[in-house]
């Protein structure tokens, strides 16, 4: 046999998870067909079971395809997971496929929404279930979130768009990156904790006036790193 195989199965799958770093955001990043190290179990029966059993090479999801979602979401049940959704095709199977994903919010590591709203014109529709349904569970184990709301517009014509609610009201307390464009969080900003570091707002808002920005910026003490850009404030 090949000597790698002769390796312990703990340490070929540490091996497959360096593959899988580096190869994630590369390769996968638009979430079509398999993960990005699917190919790691299709080289024979040993390779097959320990990439199987490495939960975290199936952890990036909801896929384009509704079969692979099924399939990473059995391989990886019990992991904390990467979730992203991409609104900007109009596939109303995807529509199924991205509720999928709704039932692991609680397992989240990192959200991403990227939403092209004025794409489509069931856009609208699509994102408001996608913050439906994180508005639904909540995710104790968040330590990223991002959320882009695209839209194609005058910038006279542009109004950010109201998040009312997110994760049932519940603060994830190890949430240290916040990343908003396009939206707007209305009062109670639940998801901030003591714990962020770093926040980043294009055309978003997370205060309604001065003194409620003084108070925010009192709540996270430990914020390092702040970028603000809104177009209409010149």
């Amino acid at each position: 046999p090949a000597l790698i195989n002769l390796l312990p199965n703990e340490l070929l799958s540490e091996i497959f998870l360096c593959v899988h770093a580096r190869t994630l955001y590369q390769q996968d990043e638009h979430l079509r067909g398999p993960p990005a190290c699917a190919y790691l179990s299709h080289v024979c029966q040993k390779w097959r079971d320990v990439a199987i059993a490495c939960q975290h090479l199936w952890s990036l999801l909801p896929r384009f395809d509704e079969e692979w979602t099924k399939a990473c979401l059995a391989r990886a049940h019990s992991v904390p997971v990467d979730l992203r959704w991409d609104i900007w095709f109009p596939d109303p199977a995807m529509r199924e496929t991205r509720r999928l994903a709704f039932s692991v919010i609680p397992r989240a590591k990192t959200i991403t929404l990227y939403a092209e709203q004025d794409r489509y014109e069931d856009g609208k529709r699509d994102i408001a279930e996608i913050l439906e349904g994180l508005a639904a569970h909540e995710a104790p184990l968040l330590e990223e979130f991002k959320v882009t709301l695209d839209q194609d517009m005058r910038w006279d014509a542009f109004h950010p768009i109201p998040i009312t609610s997110l994760f049932k009201g519940q603060t994830p307390t190890g949430l240290h990156t916040v990343d908003l464009d396009g939206c707007i969080l209305t009062a109670p900003r639940t998801i901030f904790s003591s714990a962020l570091t770093d926040l980043s707002l294009n055309n978003a808002c997370v205060w309604s006036d001065v003194d409620d920005m003084i108070r925010f910026f009192q709540s996270v003490p430990q914020l390092e790193s702040f970028s603000y850009y809104y177009l209409d404030d010149g």
